[in-house]
This record gives structure tokens, C-alpha cells and sequence, in this order.
């Protein structure tokens, strides 16, 4: 398996898809370092689950990418998809964040899904894109306690609580 750029991240899928917490909640090494692990994980693509509050406390990567240029590769995309803390999105805007995701691997792009601590929210659409791709919701989430061993944040569960598991539950009802 690939390296991870932080502690609280994993590979869904190697060196295509990488999940966990916000890219500028680690404090423990200089920004700089952890921009360019996520660099050298070729992320061109970030799904972005926080809320605006929780964006502005914790600052703008993007803004912060631009400013080291990092290799002088293009400023990776994010695609701002907010989900309230603790809660589910939409139907609809569920559709859209897995839309753009399997646009992006499609297209050999690298994608970072995270919300804050990279566990409710963003186990909430892991467990929504394996569900779509034929996964059984017992094995999906299993799926990703496994993938989450080793992670620094193993110890909880992802996602966080039973509202997001049953809307992990239901999703093959909201299949297009």
C-alpha cells in the first residue's frame, strides 16, 4: 500500500483514492511537509465536507498549495460539498459528491475525500460510493474499518453514528 501523506488518512483505492481528516488539522509537522506528501500523492482533487465555519477555522489549502508551488504542478480542485457535523447530506447532493468522484477516477485523477476528522462525513460517502459499486452494507462498512487500521483515529468508528449508517443503509434505494 501506498504511503499517506497524514496519520488520519487512507487508501480506498491505491494511489486513486485517499480518505481522512482536514489537510490542515495535523499540527505536529510544518505545513509545507504535509502539502507536499499530498504532492507526491499526486491529489489533484479534493472533496471538501466541512463546513464553511469549520473551512475558515481551519484555513485554505488550496491558498496555502499556491503559495509553496509545490513541484510547479497545478493547484489541485476542491469541490466545497458542505454536510452539518454529525448529519447526512441530501439525496441529491450525495449524487453530485459521488458524481464527481467517479469523474474524477475515470478521468486517472487522484482524489482526497475528508471532512474534519475524516470519520463521520467522509465514512458516510465511502460507505455511499461502495454501496453504489455493488457493495453489501455490512461488508462495505467492514471494508472500512479495515482500511482505516493503522490510521491514527482507528479507534473510532467511520462513520461516526447510526443516522449515517442507515443513510448508508438506504443508498441502493437512491441509486440513478
Amino acid at each position: 500500500m501506498p504511503t499517506v501523506p497524514i496519520p488520519a488518512a487512507y487508501w480506498v483505492l491505491p494511489n486513486r483514492l485517499l480518505a481522512g481528516e482536514h489537510p490542515m488539522l495535523q499540527d505536529k509537522e510544518p505545513l509545507h511537509v504535509r502539502l507536499q506528501r499530498f504532492s507526491a500523492a499526486n491529489i489533484s482533487l479534493f472533496i471538501d465536507l466541512t463546513e464553511q465555519d469549520e473551512t475558515h477555522e481551519l484555513g485554505d489549502y488550496l491558498a496555502a498549495f499556491q503559495q509553496v508551488q509545490l513541484n510547479q504542478q497545478p493547484v489541485p480542485i476542491r469541490y466545497h460539498a458542505p454536510i452539518p457535523d454529525m448529519q447526512v447530506p441530501s439525496i441529491v447532493q450525495m449524487q453530485a459528491i459521488l458524481a464527481r468522484i467517479i469523474v474524477a477516477l475515470d478521468q486517472q485523477r487522484t482524489v482526497y475525500v475528508h471532512c474534519w476528522g475524516g470519520l463521520g462525513r467522509t465514512g458516510t460517502v465511502l460507505g455511499c460510493l461502495l454501496i453504489q459499486h455493488g457493495w453489501e452494507y455490512t461488508e462495505a462498512l467492514a471494508h472500512i474499518a479495515a482500511l482505516r487500521q493503522g490510521s491514527r483515529d482507528e479507534r473510532y468508528p467511520s462513520p461516526s453514528n447510526d443516522l449515517q449508517r442507515q443513510f448508508i443503509a438506504d443508498w441502493r434505494n437512491h441509486i440513478v
